[in-house]
């Protein structure tokens, strides 16, 4: 998927979040390939983490941050599903056998 100004936006607002109190992002662009982000030296490496976490695919560069994947929304919903189930059935499983325990009067 292409990206579109409203990613560009988000993605900025994203990695403007590597600082509380300073501009972070000093230029960004749209290409063919994805979204170019010009980011100061002190605050790239956080910006791309931060804009990774997000979702989207991102390489550093010796000038900023290239962005070269939209989130894919429903893959990520699959993907927190899938965690939340994860979860679900370990905190089920625990459970389980803590009601075994109970009932057999010793660890299992």
């Amino acid at each position: 998927m292409p990206l579109t100004q409203t990613d560009l936006d988000q993605i900025t607002s994203v990695a403007e979040l590597a600082s509380g109190r300073y501009r972070v992002v000093g230029n960004a662009l749209l290409c063919r390939t994805g979204a170019i982000l010009r980011i100061g030296y002190d605050y790239r490496a956080r910006a791309l983490e931060l804009i990774q976490d997000a979702g989207y695919t991102a390489h550093m560069t010796a000038t900023g941050i290239v962005v070269t994947a939209v989130v894919d929304e429903l893959a990520l919903l699959d993907a927190q599903i899938a965690a939340l189930t994860a979860q679900r059935d370990r905190l089920a499983q625990e459970r389980e056998v803590q009601a075994m325990e109970d009932v057999m009067g010793g660890p299992f």
